[in-house]
């Protein structure tokens, strides 16, 4: 369960623990494209990439199994993942 307070998310353990271990990221480091598996039926509801900086760099709400990064710099990257379940951030190195 998430709860929004001001500026800080507060996350049930439980919940990101779960998402955490059915969806994956591969490859990871990635020269290119990054693939999203969903080992479980989650519902993924939208996917956006961040850089560290918080600036939005892309969004998907559909046909999220894929994101090209061909065009980022080299460098970490924050995915936020938001499904039926709840929303998973999980970092993105591109070489």
């Amino acid at each position: 369960t998430e709860t929004k307070t001001g500026y800080i998310n507060v996350t049930t353990l439980g919940v990101q623990s779960y998402l955490a271990e059915n969806i994956h990221l591969y490859p990871n480091p990635s020269k290119g494209k990054l693939y999203i598996q969903n080992t479980t039926g989650i519902q993924l509801k939208s996917v956006e990439l961040y850089n560290l900086q918080g600036r939005k760099l892309l969004a998907k709400d559909e046909n999220m199994q894929t994101f090209h990064l061909e065009n980022l710099s080299a460098g970490l990257y924050l995915l936020k993942i938001t499904t039926n379940k709840g929303v998973l951030n999980k970092q993105v190195v591109k070489q």
